[in-house]
């Protein structure tokens, strides 16, 4: 079977994300988080907070399933209620949806999927370079 073209910018919830300056002309729209640059698809949601030196980015659906928090503001509620990882990581279960959350604090950085995993991550390292993306391609 031939391989066929792929429109990138056209598929949700696509991302690839590097510790080093991306070259990806498939995937349009830019974000740092941190040492991470992201690169993700124009049909792609994406919310962003950066507070004291840490940065938290979602990439993709994203609610609260509590009804309280319009979207826009869950990237922000995340950051400034959680003062560590592992309170980031308990409060992950309040919100439901196809997400990826990237989240960086000095020279860490971490990635967390939705509960369900829904948007899968492949990731490796090559080169010295840290790679993730959400397709195999």
């Amino acid at each position: 079977m031939p391989l066929r073209y792929v429109d990138f910018d056209k598929v949700q919830f696509c991302c690839f994300a590097a510790t080093q300056v991306l070259q990806c002309a498939e995937l349009p729209q830019r974000v740092q988080c941190g040492c991470l640059y992201l690169a993700y698809s124009s049909c792609t949601c994406c919310e962003t907070a950066r507070s004291g030196g840490r940065e938290l980015v979602i990439l993709g659906y994203c609610i609260d399933e509590y009804g309280q928090l319009p979207r826009s503001q869950i990237a922000d509620y995340m950051l400034h209620s959680a003062a560590t990882v592992r309170e980031l990581l308990d409060l992950l279960e309040r919100f439901a949806g196809k997400y990826l959350v990237f989240y960086s604090e000095s020279d860490q950085f971490y990635i967390f999927t939705d509960a369900t995993a829904t948007m899968p991550l492949s990731y490796g390292m090559r080169d010295g370079c840290f790679y993730a993306s959400t397709h195999p391609y």
